[in-house]
């Protein structure tokens, strides 16, 4: 990544990026440009790594590294009053478990409650993640996959489902909370789940970019969620994207991540600039396989979650997040 000079972070232009590539006789696979992440990623030889690192405007060079989607658990669990203002108020019913469970003071509801104006309206909801099936009946045409920037599934298609089942629970009008939310999906994963560092810095600046040419439409709000982690205490540049990108004005949300651990270790989880979610279960419990610790924000269900899945319009799956 480049250096800002004097710190004001958008005085590197393009043409900047640009002429390192052109010296070096480069081949980017990615070229950064937006906030504080300005740089490219490429292969390099031992000689322009060289060069490179001797070069005053140079602020950090990183290796490409590789993040995993937070993989589904095996469960063997099963799917077993807040005063509003007054102002009209819907009611879902049934409703699966975790929707129900974070409209009502007590467990052991089985219908969801909210207020007719906190559908998500007028927001705009960027999910980087294994890819998403726009065509589920759940996202109503509100979903697009804007970009997709993994090289190895040779598909655009969500090929895991986990990108699919994570956005309804987000934003589908029957599994989710922000039931009118516009949903734009970076496929920044793989099949697998794994997911390269290049690739998500990429991912993250295409939200900042596209969420600003979207701002009236996203006057709302703008959240940006990541459902992957590494176990690195930091990369600088995942960090400064994150931070390029709650500047912009988004609200990132990170997993905690599924080995129960402290999630201190953990990355994007650990960034001071996240709401890092970790999972509990049915009973109000910490999940069992759920990381912890001070830099956790908030618990929400994540234990035999119903949601939309890939393989048809109206398909759904129980699946431990």
């Amino acid at each position: 990544m480049l250096k800002p000079p004097r710190n004001i972070l958008d005085n590197i232009t393009d043409t900047v990026v640009d002429e390192f590539v052109t010296s070096l006789n480069l081949k980017p696979k990615r070229k950064y440009k937006h906030g504080r992440v300005k740089g490219f990623s490429a292969v390099l030889s031992s000689r322009q790594l060289k060069s490179l690192k001797s070069n005053s405007k140079v602020a950090y060079i990183e290796p490409d590294g590789t993040l995993k989607i937070q993989a589904f658990i095996p469960s063997s669990h099963s799917r077993d009053s807040t005063t509003f203002p007054k102002r009209s108020l819907l009611t879902q019913s049934p409703a699966p478990w975790n929707l129900a469970r974070i409209s009502h003071r007590q467990k052991g509801s089985t219908t969801y409650t909210y207020d007719s104006l906190a559908t998500g309206q007028g927001t705009c909801s960027y999910i980087l993640d294994t890819g998403l099936f726009t065509q589920h009946a759940d996202f109503q045409n509100r979903a697009t996959l804007l970009k997709n920037f993994d090289t190895t599934d040779n598909s655009d298609a969500d090929l895991s489902g986990h990108g699919t089942h994570v956005a309804a629970i987000l934003g589908g009008t029957k599994y989710g909370v922000a039931k009118q939310t516009k949903i734009y999906a970076i496929k920044v994963c793989n099949k697998s789940g794994a997911c390269n560092l290049s690739d998500v810095i990429a991912g993250i600046a295409l939200v900042i970019s596209d969420s600003k040419a979207r701002s009236s439409m996203c006057a709302k709000g703008v959240t940006m969620t990541l459902s992957f982690g590494a176990p690195v205490s930091s990369w600088r540049s995942i960090q400064e994207g994150i931070l390029a990108a709650v500047q912009a004005g988004i609200f990132v949300v990170a997993a905690a991540g599924n080995d129960n651990i402290d999630v201190k270790g953990i990355t994007p989880a650990s960034s001071p600039f996240v709401c890092s979610v970790g999972a509990s279960d049915i009973n109000d419990a910490k999940a069992s396989f759920s990381n912890y610790g001070a830099m956790i924000g908030v618990f929400a269900p994540g234990v035999a979650i119903q949601s939309a899945w890939i393989g048809g319009v109206d398909a759904s799956a129980l699946k431990t997040l």
